[in-house]
């Protein structure tokens, strides 16, 4: 499998199925076959779409591999941040932390939440789910 030499076992990945819009965020756990387990997830699985997560700097290349039997290839891809919520692309030009939101940020602002991972939202999106 291609893959096989694209990871390594306890790489940082996001996953998904190709009927999917979701990204889950998770960890390589096995490579023959291609196993990744997702964060909060008892046990690992074999996942249609696998790519680098999102952690690399800004610009770089990444790459999507396609998983499962008889699978694909791999191809680099450029990727813009995306709100994980509506998966529209980040362009504001406004970015506040989570603690700096009040009724005055503007919608399309970028919010980071206070996690491990940095995730980033659109106001109008994560601020109905708080």
């Amino acid at each position: 499998m291609a893959a096989e030499g694209t990871f390594r076992i306890g790489d940082c990945v996001e996953c998904r199925d190709a009927g999917d819009r979701a990204w889950l965020e998770g960890v390589v756990a096995s490579l023959s076959p291609l196993e990744v387990q997702p964060q909060g997830w008892e046990r690992p699985c074999a996942w249609d779409l696998v790519r680098p997560c999102h952690k690399s700097p800004q610009g770089s290349s990444a790459s999507a591999v396609e998983g499962g039997e008889g699978g694909g290839g791999e191809e680099d891809i450029e990727e813009s941040p995306t709100c994980s919520i509506c998966l529209c692309e980040l362009e504001g030009d406004v970015s506040v932390s989570l603690t700096e939101v009040t009724s005055s940020t503007p919608v399309e602002a970028t919010v980071r939440l206070p996690c491990p991972g940095g995730h980033e939202y659109h106001s109008r999106c994560i601020v109905q789910w708080l």
